[in-house]
């Protein structure tokens, strides 16, 4: 039987916020998404309508967002399979950069991370989704593109974790600034 763990979204709601001005920013996190799709899957590039993987995906959106441009490493297709410890790694890492918290249960707003990976002692994070206005958006074999609320429980890329990030005003001052 195939386990899956629910998503569910919510309106984005940052405390200090009036309703519009979080509105505001959940239409520029989705036209920001919007722009990427489509765009083909390429390991370890970071083009708008050449080539990405999630990883750059997800940073080039949080780049966006925070007024930050980080570089990342390229890690092996298969580390988060093969070598947990270095997967593990690269994600702390990914968090210093974008300094985020982790989420409990299944609900999350806009600009939400859905981390996922092979389940097993040597399975590690390995793919990572953001969240939209009304689905998940990420990077699948092909190209960018919507997926759905229910993310694998078992299997090569079950869920793992949700992860916010710490300071989301400074999506607010970005936007307005």
């Amino acid at each position: 039987m195939l386990c899956l763990k629910k998503i569910k979204i919510e309106p984005l709601d940052i405390e200090g916020l009036a309703k519009n001005e979080n509105e505001a920013i959940e239409q520029r996190i989705e036209r920001l998404l919007a722009q990427w799709e489509f765009t083909p899957y390429l390991a370890g590039q970071c083009v708008r309508c050449r080539g990405v993987d999630c990883v750059h995906f997800i940073a080039s959106i949080y780049d966006e967002l925070t007024g930050k441009e980080y570089r990342h490493t390229k890690l092996p297709q298969d580390a988060a399979f093969h070598n947990k410890q270095e997967a593990e790694k690269n994600t702390r890492r990914f968090f210093k950069m974008y300094p985020c918290s982790p989420v409990e249960g299944g609900i999350v707003q806009p600009g939400d991370i859905v981390i996922c990976g092979p389940v097993g002692k040597n399975g590690g994070p390995g793919h990572g989704m953001i969240v939209g206005v009304s689905s998940l958006w990420h990077v699948d074999s092909k190209c960018v593109c919507k997926a759905g609320l229910a993310v694998m429980q078992k299997g090569a890329y079950a869920f793992k974790q949700i992860r916010r990030l710490k300071d989301r005003s400074i999506m607010f001052r970005r936007l307005y600034g």
